[in-house]
């Protein structure tokens, strides 16, 4: 799941070359996604989709600083956050502290993200020491060590848009809804070295699509891409290969 940096100044053709840039790059890293920024990923085959229909306000740096402006260049929220992503379903994630996106070893204490509207005012306060976009209402968020090769204690679960948790902090590693399901790792999900297993949860958390694959992608079009012993298919919602796996 990978996201483009934000953009962080106002030349607004190249504005739209980055975009189209860093949408063409994280398609085109396909179906597998690293253990730990799984659930701060877009979906890659609506990524060009995504970056050319956003209306939202876009973000700008000044002296290491985030915040948003609107289309005219207006500043509505000031600068103030150490990194922050694009709004998704009317709230963005923003981030205070050592916020390495794709951290090794994120530690618990070193970033804090949250969730503001348009208006800059905090949903949810910062203390999730990862978080991904908001889908279909719910956004995974993770406490704990959530650094992509860290072994160190550490859970996902999701919250709703009120800062609810909705489905407790209980996962090795979880995606961004799509279709009405999740992917949800159970065990140690490390990158490059997972022993975890992962599966499909609904919106109350259960798992609808048992663990048992090593690597998965999300729904799109009734069918997800799965991979079992580095062969890769594709399943249906009721866990059934459509595909088998091969090389």
């Amino acid at each position: 799941m990978s996201k483009s940096k934000p953009i962080r100044h106002l030349n607004y053709p190249l504005v739209i070359v980055l975009i189209l840039f860093n949408a063409f790059n994280a398609g085109c890293r396909g179906a597998h996604h690293d253990s730990s920024t799984i659930a701060q990923d877009s979906a890659p085959d609506e990524e060009f989709y995504n970056v050319l229909q956003y209306k939202g306000p876009l973000t700008v740096k000044v002296d290491r600083k985030i915040g948003y402006i609107d289309r005219t260049g207006k500043v509505i929220v000031k600068p103030q956050f150490d990194d922050a992503e694009r709004f998704s379903e009317g709230l963005a994630r923003v981030c205070l502290g050592k916020c390495e996106r794709y951290a090794a070893h994120n530690k618990a204490d070193e970033s804090k993200w949250g969730f503001i509207d348009e208006k800059g005012q905090y949903i949810v306060n910062p203390q999730y020491s990862s978080a991904g976009d908001f889908s279909e209402g719910l956004a995974a968020v993770c406490a704990g060590d959530c650094g992509f090769l860290s072994a160190g204690s550490h859970a996902w679960g999701f919250i709703d848009k009120l800062g609810n948790v909705v489905i407790p902090l209980q996962f090795g590693n979880a995606n961004f809804f799509h279709e009405g399901l999740a992917a949800a790792c159970v065990g140690s999900c490390v990158y490059g070295k997972s022993e975890g297993k992962w599966g499909f949860i609904d919106k109350t958390g259960k798992f609808i699509i048992n663990p048992q694959f090593d690597e998965v992608q999300f729904f799109a079009g009734g069918i997800a891409e799965a991979s079992v012993a580095e062969k890769s298919g594709w399943i249906d919602k009721a866990g059934k290969f459509v595909w088998n796996p091969s090389n």
